[in-house]
């Protein structure tokens, strides 16, 4: 540990808590004002990491070079082992939560992890050092490490390599003196970071991550202070006060600042009190914990392990819960995969297991809190690993096999009662909270300064056209556009709860509305007769996700399309993995697929299943309604997704694999006039995010919600500022 950190008295832990307690303080009363207080959070961080890749480079080369091979071999079978068995831990821990995960049939909005690729990881980037001084500017910690591996052995072989293994010496030992500058900050800094944090973070958003949050909480505070401490004390002799005590300035610190790699200067320090409390019949080498840290380092810690939770959290939380088979393989895969950076990790690892990625925006807004915990538990990692494999490399105190299984028995029952209990936790607060059905039809439109009308029936506009003339001229002087919908097309056309007709393509109306200065009528017609509609002069425009084609083009005019759709189908939940895989869809006998009477999909449907029946159906609604006796249906993803929320048995795949894609447009009568228009018109409102922000409400779910103030003490109860 940095020789400035020694410094430090009894009361450093207290200090630390207490700026933690006063930043929370802070945020809470001064709210968003508290924000800028980041940037010196930030600052603080830097410095702490400024020197730690450096330090890691020094340290494995000098502590390396230092070995025989025959030590080196040791070392690093032991190391293995031990990481394994660190790993399989927390495996085993991963595993109980995800069966602590009640079963309640969910639904989702679209997610474009439907139609995107997975993320790519650069491996070769992650691993191979083909520039040292690129991957030290990138903290590409394992390239390091290999560099710094290869270095170290090499300089084994040499005789004359004391000058250089001294000045190495000498080269981490400034750097650790550095670092304890820095640490005297650490009560500065953990103010800021908190301050800032409880200032600008909301609450809502963690509502929906209630079982993440309980479950990650109970598995890192059962590995960081019961598991670990327990196996430190079976190879060490020690108690397990005397480790928790040891480990808790390393531990709170990465809590505080979210960050493993800053509190390394701490871990060392926590590393050295353990071993320095150890009685052994010969004195440990002080260099043997200096060298086990860095070399655990650039592999996943507990920490990333546990955050594999959130994969078979987000299954769940979608309604299709991994098998034990996918369990398996992502277990086997995880530590893999986490070698790199966390948030390429899971969006990888989500879209691998086909579970919408769009909740990784859920994943980034618990990070404030959850990462938090998972970097405490992997500083714990560390401290675990450095102490186990220090102490069976010197030889150190005979393991007690009847206590540690004894331990292991405690947790392991333990851990059982604790997932009896978050599954009926979980099942009774999801049970009468979720209700995906009301999440959708509780929306509202965002465009709400336009005269509505809705009619019930279809029928010849009251107004008929003058002799010669246009239907623009109509609008003008009535001072009314007459819009055809189908009722039932969701998200695009849809009643709410409150019987307000609702969707994307009514707010986009309401957009189209306001720019020309009219009032709306909404006029209800059903997809197959749309050409008779408009021929008919029933409406000026028809909306509701038409999607153009060649053969409605016959009998509409067609404006430039301003949303593109992908083919999917959507399926019972317990034949999501059946159907999902065109192959697999292909097998199957006498499969009856149904589709929107005109729909674009239908012919693509039979080109992809030649031997399926496809089924015309009137609406949508009657393959939820079971007026058929269909296997799955062929639609939209961005379609079927919405009414998945309203039953929640069914889910989205999309088996064909993004090949498929439909325009969107609207129609209009071919005599209209305005076509030039309405493709300028939506053209612009592409450009000023107008189709963005409505296809993120109403397409992706998310809350349009504007800019608004934090909750605080000074602006919300004192009232001192507005």
């Amino acid at each position: 540990m940095p020789e400035g950190s020694k410094r430090k008295g009894p009361g450093f832990s207290s200090l630390i808590l207490g700026s933690l307690i006063l930043g929370i303080a802070a945020g809470l009363f001064f709210g968003d004002l508290a924000a800028p207080l980041q940037v010196l959070g930030q600052a603080y961080v830097g410095l702490l990491q400024m020197t730690v890749l450096p330090y890691i480079l020094f340290s494995l080369i000098g502590n390396i070079g230092r070995l025989t091979r025959a030590q080196a071999g040791i070392l690093a079978r032991t190391g293995l082992i031990v990481l394994l068995a660190l790993w399989a831990m927390a495996g085993l821990v991963v595993i109980a939560m995800a069966m602590a995960l009640p079963h309640i049939p969910t639904g989702s909005f679209f997610s474009t992890s439907l139609v995107s690729s997975p993320p790519a990881l650069d491996f070769l980037g992650l691993f191979i050092p083909s520039n040292l001084f690129q991957s030290l500017s990138s903290n590409a910690v394992p390239a390091v490490v290999l560099f710094s591996l290869l270095f170290g052995v090499a300089l084994m072989e040499f005789d004359d390599k004391k000058s250089l293994l001294d000045q190495l010496d000498l080269l981490s030992r400034v750097l650790q003196k550095v670092n304890g500058m820095v640490v005297k900050l650490t009560p500065l800094g953990i103010f800021a970071i908190t301050a800032s944090a409880a200032g600008t973070l909301t609450l809502a958003e963690f509502g929906r991550l209630q079982a993440y949050l309980l479950t990650l909480t109970l598995a890192v505070l059962l590995l960081t202070l019961w598991v670990y401490p327990l196996l430190i004390c079976a190879f060490t002799g020690l108690r397990w006060r005397r480790v928790v005590m040891a480990s808790r300035d390393a531990l709170l610190t990465a809590f505080v600042l979210g960050s493993v790699f800053a509190v390394i200067p701490l871990l060392i320090e926590s590393i050295r009190r353990i071993i320095q409390e150890v009685e052994a019949e010969e004195p440990i080498d002080e260099h043997l914990p200096q060298l086990m840290l860095p070399l655990a380092y650039p592999f996943p810690d507990a920490g990333k392990i546990l955050t594999l939770m959130f994969i078979p959290f987000a299954a769940w939380f979608y309604g299709n819960p991994l098998s034990m088979e996918e369990m398996g393989g992502l277990l086997l895969l995880g530590p893999i995969v986490m070698l790199g950076k966390v948030v390429t990790a899971v969006p990888f690892l989500l879209d691998m297991l086909e579970i919408p990625a769009d909740i990784f925006q859920l994943f980034l807004a618990s990070g404030v809190l959850m990462g938090r915990l998972s970097d405490m538990v992997g500083a714990m990692h560390l401290i675990t690993f450095s102490v186990v494999t220090t102490m069976i490399v010197v030889g150190g105190k005979t393991i007690s096999m009847r206590k540690l299984l004894a331990s292991l028995g405690v947790v392991a029952a333990a851990t059982a009662g604790m997932v009896v209990v978050i599954n009926l936790v979980l099942f009774q607060s999801y049970k009468s909270s979720y209700d995906g059905s009301d999440v959708l039809l509780q929306m509202k439109a965002l465009q709400t300064d336009v005269s509505i009308v809705v009619e019930k029936e279809s029928g010849p506009n009251p107004m008929p056209l003058k002799p010669g003339q246009l239907h623009a001229d109509r609008i003008a002087e009535t001072g009314e556009l007459r819009v055809g919908f189908v009722p039932d097309n969701l998200p695009f056309t849809f009643f709410n709860a409150n019987g307000q007709l609702v969707g994307l393509d009514i707010d986009l109306m309401q957009e189209l509305a306001a720019d020309i200065g009219v009032s709306l009528v909404f006029v209800p017609y059903s997809i197959d007769q749309l050409g008779d509609a408009l021929r008919n002069d029933h409406f000026d425009i028809a909306i509701s996700g038409i999607t153009a084609t060649a053969e409605r083009s016959r009998d509409v005019l067609f404006t430039d399309p301003y949303l593109y759709v992908n083919m999917a189908l959507v399926v019972p939940d317990f034949r999501k993995r059946e159907l999902r895989d065109e192959q697999h869809v292909r097998d199957i006998p006498d499969l009856k697929l149904g589709v929107g009477a005109g729909s674009y999909f239908a012919d693509r449907a039979r080109e992809h299943f030649q031997q399926a029946t496809i089924v015309p159906l009137a609406s949508e609604a009657d393959f939820f309604n079971q007026k058929h006796d269909l296997d799955a249906l062929v639609t939209s993803a961005e379609g079927g997704s919405a009414w998945t929320l309203l039953y929640p048995e069914f889910t989205t795949v999309n088996p064909v694999n993004n090949k498929e894609s439909a325009p969107l447009a609207f129609a209009i009568p071919f005599e209209m006039n305005m076509e030039e228009y309405l493709e300028l018109w939506i053209e612009l409102r592409k450009l000023d995010g107008t189709m963005d922000r409505l296809f993120d409400y109403w397409i992706l779910g998310q809350a349009d919600d504007g800019k608004s103030h934090r909750w605080s003490v000074i602006r919300d109860v004192l009232g001192w500022i507005e």
